[in-house]
C-alpha cells in the first residue's frame, strides 16, 4: 500500500488522525476509556457515538509515523505539560501569550493535523478536503519539514471555558469531540473548525492575504503562541451543540439511539 505522505509503497501503520495524547491528556476519555463524538450530518442534525479508542486508519508508513510523532511529542509538552506558567509571558485581554514555542515543530504539528484529516477516509473527517493544490502543497511541506510562513495553513487555538463556577461540568464537557466542519470567513477564506479536549481549533486554508487582526492570533516566527480564552456561549459552533451533547451523555444507555 502507498503511504499518503511519502507516496512510497510501504507497509502502513494504523495511524491516529487526531493524536492519542489529545484524547489522553485532555480528559477526553472517561473512567472506562470512552469518549463521545458529536458529528454533523448532511441534514444539519447532530448524531452521537461512543468510541473506546481514538480514530485510526492505515495511512502512514513507519518512517512517516516517526516523523510526525516528533512534532506530536513537542506539542504535547507545549499544550498539556505541567508548569507551563513559566512560558506565559502575558495575558492581553482574552489572549494568553506563550513564549519560546518552537515555531517549526509546533507549526508542523498544526499542519499535520489538518492534512491528516483531509487525507483520511473516515466519515468523521468527511468535511475536510484540502483539494489538489493545497493537499499536495501541504504534503510536500510536511515531507520536507518546511513549516512555511506564518499564514501558510495557520491555526487559531481557543481554550473553551464552560462554566467557571462549575468545574464538574467543565470536566464532563471535555469528554466530547466535535467533528470538523468546513466554512468560510467574512473575507471568503475557507476554514475547518473542530473541538477536542477543551480546545477549539480553526485551520485557515487560503491563497489570499489574511487580515492582520486575524494574523495576530497565529503562531509566529518570534516563537510566540497566542491562545484565545472564550466561554462556550461565545462560540456559535459550540453554543448549540455541547449542551445537547451533555444531555445525550446523561441519558441511560437503553434510551440512546444506536449509532
Amino acid at each position: 500500500m502507498r503511504c499518503k505522505l511519502c507516496l512510497e509503497e510501504q507497509e502502513l501503520k494504523q495511524s491516529h488522525i487526531i493524536p492519542e495524547f489529545m484524547y489522553e491528556c485532555s480528559g477526553l476519555y472517561d473512567d472506562k476509556h470512552r469518549f463521545v463524538i458529536a458529528r454533523r450530518t448532511e441534514e444539519g442534525m447532530q448524531e452521537f457515538e461512543i468510541r473506546q479508542k481514538g480514530l485510526k486508519e492505515r495511512l502512514l508508513c513507519g518512517e512517516c509515523e516517526n516523523r510526525i510523532s516528533k512534532w506530536e511529542r513537542y506539542a504535547r509538552w507545549v499544550i498539556y505539560s505541567p508548569g507551563k506558567s513559566e512560558q506565559v509571558k502575558s495575558v492581553q485581554g482574552r489572549v494568553v501569550l506563550y513564549e519560546n514555542v518552537d515555531y517549526e515543530k509546533f507549526k508542523l504539528f498544526q499542519m499535520s493535523l489538518v492534512w491528516r484529516m483531509s487525507a483520511s477516509n473516515l466519515k468523521q473527517f468527511g468535511e475536510v478536503r484540502l483539494g489538489r493544490y493545497h493537499g499536495e502543497r501541504a504534503r510536500r511541506m510536511l515531507l520536507k519539514g518546511d513549516p512555511g510562513a506564518e499564514d501558510d495553513y495557520p491555526c487559531i487555538m481557543t481554550a473553551i471555558i464552560f462554566d467557571p463556577n462549575d468545574l464538574g461540568k467543565n470536566e464532563e464537557l471535555r469528554g466530547f469531540w466535535l467533528s470538523p466542519r468546513r466554512d468560510r470567513t467574512r473575507d471568503r477564506h475557507i476554514y475547518y473548525a473542530m473541538f477536542v479536549g477543551g480546545f477549539y481549533y480553526v485551520f485557515i486554508i487560503s491563497k489570499h492575504s489574511i487580515p492582520m487582526d486575524i494574523r495576530k492570533l497565529f503562531l509566529n516566527r518570534t516563537n510566540q503562541l497566542p491562545i484565545l480564552a472564550s466561554r462556550v456561549d461565545e462560540v456559535p459552533d459550540l453554543k448549540g451543540n455541547l449542551p445537547e451533547a451533555l444531555l445525550w451523555r446523561r441519558l441511560p444507555r437503553k434510551q440512546k439511539p444506536a449509532s
